[in-house]
């Protein structure tokens, strides 16, 4: 799988306002989908090219440390299902 190319499940389906985080993750995980959708809806908003570790909240997120990596993969999966929506797979 490419990079941006998200899951091919959910790829182009629906509002992705109502795109929900797949229910094996954990609270930190849907937290970190969610904000990873709206993350990379501000990168195209603003002409950013698109990269899940340029966003501070996935540098540096806002939950205690321990929950980083649950966080970031989170972030990262949903980053990337909104940035295939947007930018295509590249």
């Amino acid at each position: 799988m490419s990079r941006l190319s998200g899951d091919a499940d959910w790829e182009n389906r629906g509002d992705p306002g109502q795109w929900a985080p797949p229910a094996a993750f954990s609270e930190i995980e849907q937290r970190g989908f969610r904000d990873g959708v709206d993350g990379a809806q501000r990168d195209w908003d603003n002409h950013r090219r698109p990269n899940p570790a340029n966003r501070d909240e996935y540098r540096e997120p806002r939950v205690p440390p321990q929950f980083w990596p649950g966080y970031r993969e989170g972030f990262r999966r949903g980053y990337e299902m909104m940035a295939a929506r947007l930018w295509g797979s590249r």
